[in-house]
């Protein structure tokens, strides 16, 4: 089976080309130069060739030709691109991850921002009108697909016939063995991170309203961004990781991946339930992940 992951959420598609690799089938990811923030894929790098963004479509459409199922992760135009080159000789999956879907948080943009965004949302309606596409970007790409993944059950209800496939957590970077060998911090017991998405001063409002007994520190990953690598050691140093995220007013109602990640590293989770959960699901374990798109790409009959 031969797997090819363009771009990269979050380090999603790099895990699970780790571990299809490691169950035997061929996998690489094709991701963008100077998109790592969090240095993912640099921690990633023998499973990620990294292209300039001018030639980012080119080099992904001729890579292709020796891959059979193409793994699409949020670039619906991709998808497009794909079908029109391929037809129905390739497996085509595309994966949502979160914000391709609920849409852009921030709430102001520049002008130039703007005028950008609807330069792009043009040339997307004409490319569709010249390929006989009368629907939306979105609807046009996930029909075009041979099945479209979510990877938080929340979403399901924004992609139809979408299938939940669970994020994955490499648990070889995010163990829970070391956890005791980490200096504690000695002010706070908890921990929560702060993001361009989230509406942090929300959720310590919220935390401060229902009386947790919990002091809470917050990094804040905008400012200080943290490499990959790093964030366990960063968890280590705390019994419990708050999941509290406000986006646009509202408490979202599903597990952050750091929340998972944290999990993994023996801490004990505070959910938008307000309940603690204290181990990481077997669901999001990655051999048990990778098990299952397996079986999404076994079922797509072509």
């Amino acid at each position: 089976m031969n797997i090819l992951h363009i771009h990269d959420q979050a380090g999603v598609a790099c895990i699970l080309a780790k571990f299809q690799e490691m169950q035997g089938a061929k996998s690489r990811v094709i991701s963008l130069v100077g998109s790592d923030k969090y240095s993912i894929k640099e921690y990633y790098k023998d499973k990620a060739n990294l292209v300039e963004k001018d030639i980012f479509y080119q080099y992904c459409l001729k890579e292709a030709d020796t891959y059979d199922i193409i793994h699409v992760h949020s670039v619906e135009g991709m998808v497009l691109k794909l079908r029109k080159k391929y037809g129905n000789k390739k497996k085509i999956i595309l994966h949502y991850h979160g914000t391709d879907l609920r849409g852009a948080y921030k709430k102001r943009r520049s002008l130039d921002f703007r005028l950008k965004r609807f330069g792009v949302r043009i040339k997307n309606r004409l490319v569709l009108l010249r390929n006989g596409y009368t629907g939306s970007l979105q609807h046009t790409v996930q029909k075009l697909s041979d099945a479209v993944l979510v990877s938080t059950p929340d979403l399901a209800k924004l992609a139809d016939n979408s299938i939940y496939l669970p994020n994955p957590v490499d648990t070889e970077l995010f163990n829970k063995n070391n956890k005791n060998d980490i200096k504690q911090d000695d002010k706070y017991d908890a921990i929560t991170i702060k993001t361009e998405a989230i509406d942090i001063q929300k959720t310590l409002n919220y935390i401060k309203e229902r009386n947790l007994n919990h002091n809470v520190y917050v990094y804040d990953r905008i400012s200080r961004p943290i490499k990959y690598k790093d964030m366990p050691y960063l968890l280590k140093q705390y019994n419990t990781f708050v999941d509290l995220r406000f986006v646009k007013g509202e408490l979202l109602q599903n597990l952050s991946k750091t929340a998972l990640e944290s999990l993994a590293c023996g801490l004990q989770v505070l959910n938008y339930q307000l309940k603690y959960l204290k181990q990481l699901s077997p669901e999001h374990e990655p051999v048990n992940v990778v098990k299952k798109l397996f079986n999404i790409y076994s079922g797509i009959q072509k």
